[in-house]
């Protein structure tokens, strides 16, 4: 009567009971699952934010885990009807998310064994495993979805691929698990009870699909769901014990560096001890060397202010060797480029006079500085002997007998060894009354410059001296007839030996001809300068190699 009142006609008792118990069941189920969402949402909030602030990307999966496991509530407990009106996806959703929880799951365990002892091939297996079970899902929804008219034996050799994928990957999970634990790595502990956990929920389930059922519905999810909230609860656990662990391992490997460190330094302050006591040691032996260099130094200083006063007044000494005016006024003009290497000089000019006429004489002593002008002392004095015992001989007679008294001079010494000491010189004698200037050299030439022509008298190959060094020979004499408007050159080796110019070659005697025939019609001290500014020019930077003179002269 009741379902006749209204209108429900075909009802009976028995159907609107079971209808009654069955929307009673569907309550009970939907706020289980709203109770189970809820503990998952918090779990959720709590371990994104964590994972956001350690930046742990085992707490990230985590995180990731519990919002698909949530979702995966409310599409089981509150979608499936509207799926199904909108073409049936709900089964297909379901699995969908419970895909993707095993992958987050999966990369979880990964991420969380990090920190734990390495185990040989586990990792690698596990990850081929998740992409092996990624691609058999993604199979099985494939033909599902977009394949309906696939043969029955296919969709379900593809379910069971799917399956044993999935568990595949699990027992994987479940071996590295247990590979941690055994080797110390307490965080396993709970996540192996985890895995207990959720296999004891979902156990009521599992039977009840193979047709054994041992609970209600509602009971069966009731299992499931605190099974699930027990398994995130307890790697909620093992990731607190992790990151505690892994605290612990960083105070411990900071107290360690803590430790290093100090030791580190107290061997620095050691060994900083040591050479400052080293370098205070060395300091005081420093001191004491350069008290001693200081001693020598001003010493030396003595020594050398000593010494250069001895070359000045040595110098002043050559200077009084050179011709004077008076000395040279038996020649119509005299002008010299007179460049020493050093301070004194082994090159000089000497004039002297004589009843045939006036000598004049360039000369290159053996070697430069103090030991030339040492010769050039001997030389000058042998020189005036000559010029005084022999008065008005020819200049080549002049040379023979200053060769022989330079040789006695030398060879005086029975210890004395032979050697190549003694003088190049081109000495001439001026005889007005015959208009000739007479000339003879030992190694240096006599230049004439005549209306525009250079013609060179050679001297002879040998110097003034040696004697045990060159063979015994008379000295060659030249009579020159001598016009008005002549200019004669004398030079010493010192002239066309220095190096310069571009490529740091000799100045040569070919400059030496080039520049009398570019100069000659100048005034001779014009000339002097000018074969100077040249000299200076090739030399640049060059140091000098030698004593450097050239004398130019007119006669009367």
């Amino acid at each position: 009567l009741y379902f006749r009142a209204q209108g429900l006609r075909g009802k009976s008792i028995v159907s609107e009971l079971n209808y009654r118990s069955a929307l009673a069941g569907r309550r009970r189920q939907g706020l289980l699952a709203l109770l189970y969402m809820a503990a998952l949402g918090g779990l959720f909030a709590y371990n994104a934010l964590l994972a956001a602030a350690l930046g742990s990307r085992a707490y990230g999966y985590y995180a990731a885990y519990l919002g698909l496991l949530a979702l995966w509530a409310a599409s089981n407990a509150y979608l499936p009807n509207a799926l199904n009106l909108a073409g049936g996806l709900g089964p297909w959703l379901s699995l969908a998310l419970v895909w993707l929880c095993g992958l987050c799951y999966l990369a979880f365990v990964v991420a969380f064994y990090t920190t734990a002892p390495p185990a040989r091939g586990l990792t690698g297996a596990l990850l081929a495993a998740a992409v092996l079970a990624s691609a058999a899902a993604l199979l099985c929804l494939g033909v599902h979805l977009f394949w309906p008219g696939a043969p029955p034996g296919l969709g379900q050799a593809v379910n069971y691929a799917t399956g044993l994928a999935v568990a595949l990957a699990l027992l994987l999970s479940l071996a590295r698990t247990v590979a941690a634990l055994r080797a110390g790595h307490s965080p396993a502990r709970p996540v192996l009870f985890s895995f207990l956990a959720l296999l004891l929920g979902a156990l009521p389930l599992s039977l009840a699909a193979a047709g054994l059922r041992l609970l209600p519905r509602a009971a069966e999810y009731a299992a499931l769901y605190a099974g699930s909230l027990a398994e995130v609860l307890l790697l909620s656990l093992a990731l607190a014990q992790r990151y505690a662990a892994y605290q612990r391992a960083a105070m411990a490997a900071a107290r360690e560096n803590e430790r290093l460190l100090a030791e580190q330094n107290l061997a620095l302050e050691a060994a900083v001890a040591r050479r400052t006591e080293a370098l205070e040691a060395a300091g005081a032996t420093l001191r004491a060397q350069n008290e001693h260099l200081e001693a020598a130094r001003a010493e030396i200083a003595t020594q050398h202010h000593e010494t250069q006063e001895s070359i000045a007044y040595g110098l002043r000494l050559q200077a009084t060797i050179l011709p004077t005016a008076e000395e040279l006024a038996g020649f119509a003009e005299v002008a010299a480029m007179y460049l020493p290497r050093d301070v004194v000089s082994g090159d000089f000019y000497w004039a002297h006079p004589s009843p045939e006429g006036p000598y004049l004489a360039c000369i290159d002593c053996t070697g430069h500085g103090v030991p030339g002008a040492l010769m050039t002392m001997l030389s000058f004095s042998l020189l005036n002997q000559v010029a005084t015992t022999h008065a008005g001989a020819a200049p080549h007679a002049v040379l023979d007998e200053l060769n022989r008294l330079l040789a006695l001079a030398m060879n005086a010494r029975a210890d004395y060894k032979a050697s190549n000491d003694g003088m190049d010189l081109g000495l001439v004698q001026w005889r007005p009354a015959a208009r000739q200037l007479h000339y003879a050299g030992g190694q240096r030439p006599l230049w004439r410059l005549s209306a525009g022509a250079l013609t060179e008298w050679a001297p002879t190959r040998r110097p003034i001296g040696s004697n045990d060094v060159y063979p015994l020979i008379a000295f060659e004499g030249h009579a020159v007839e001598a016009l008005p408007g002549d200019v004669f050159y004398m030079f010493t080796d010192g002239v066309p030996d220095q190096f310069g110019g571009p490529a740091g070659k000799k100045f040569s005697q070919k400059q030496i001809r080039a520049k009398i025939l570019e100069y000659g019609r100048l005034p001779l001290p014009r000339q002097a300068q000018r074969f100077e500014e040249a000299f200076r020019a090739w030399q640049g930077k060059e140091p000098q190699v030698d004593d450097a003179l050239l004398l130019i002269f007119r006669v009367g």
